[in-house]
């Protein structure tokens, strides 16, 4: 695993997908702000869907604190 902090590194226009361990609304927050383009929070939706909303505005306020 790399981490958020190799999200926002040059890559010629193509689009970043964070996938893995986003199982929280804070990491959800730090793939977002880090550049993420698109974040797979597949499994903490499975486990928890009334949680779906929390990591949607966790991602929406990492994308606004870029």
């Amino acid at each position: 695993p790399l981490g958020p902090a190799v999200l926002g590194a040059a890559r010629a226009g193509a689009h970043l997908v964070a996938v893995g361990g986003i199982a929280t609304p804070d990491r959800a927050h730090a793939a977002a702000a880090g550049g993420a383009d698109a974040i797979a929070a597949i499994r903490a939706a499975w486990r928890e869907p009334s949680r779906a909303a929390e990591l949607v505005a966790a991602i929406d306020a990492g994308r606004a604190a870029r």
